[in-house]
């Protein structure tokens, strides 16, 4: 509409009518955008607040983008949650819950525990068969560290690639130097 528009200059009230503002924010705006002095108050060239406008879409704008996209992608995956909950209540199935620490959840593949092993084309888990719910946390931080860091498991399927302790112990003489 902007851009389209032939008007060379806009005062106060036509920003108000154009972005749907009050009059304190069209005033805000106009000081952002570089005001004018005319006879009866003060105007913005048209072209210095599209030009504005176009920078700040450039620049928050593209923020704004990806948060939308992460709401959208959390809703989502809300979503999904809540029919998997209901289809197991569906089935009488209760939930399995459990406790995990807040610093396995930027596990990575190189910080898996030691009872978790990747090799090429193997993964195992090892738990204490008297603590089922041990299997689920570590199957759950599994799940984490492939999704947190996609690339270091990708490096463990090479054929020539380390077992998980050799990628685990480069990893710690690494932060070691840091």
């Amino acid at each position: 509409m902007l851009r389209a528009s032939g008007i060379s200059h806009l005062d106060r009230a036509a920003i108000e009518h154009l972005f749907q503002i009050q009059r304190r924010t069209a005033l805000l705006l106009m000081k952002e955008v570089g005001p004018e002095m005319r006879t009866g108050g003060s105007v913005v060239r048209r072209r210095d607040l599209l030009k504005w406008v176009e920078d700040v879409d450039r620049t928050e704008g593209q923020e704004l983008r990806r948060r939308e996209n992460v709401v959208d992608q959390l809703n989502q995956g809300v979503a999904e949650y809540k029919a998997a909950r209901r289809a197991l209540d569906n089935q009488g199935k209760e939930p399995m819950g459990f406790t995990l620490p807040r610093a396995l959840l930027a596990t990575t593949v190189a910080s898996l525990p030691p009872n978790i092993q990747i090799e090429s084309g193997r993964i195992s888990v090892s738990f204490d068969p008297e603590e089922p719910n041990q299997a689920l946390q570590l199957l759950y931080v599994l799940g984490l560290a492939l999704a947190n860091d996609y690339d270091g498991f990708l490096l463990t399927q090479q054929s020539d690639a380390p077992d998980c302790e050799s990628v685990r112990h480069t990893a710690i003489q690494l932060y070691d130097r840091v």
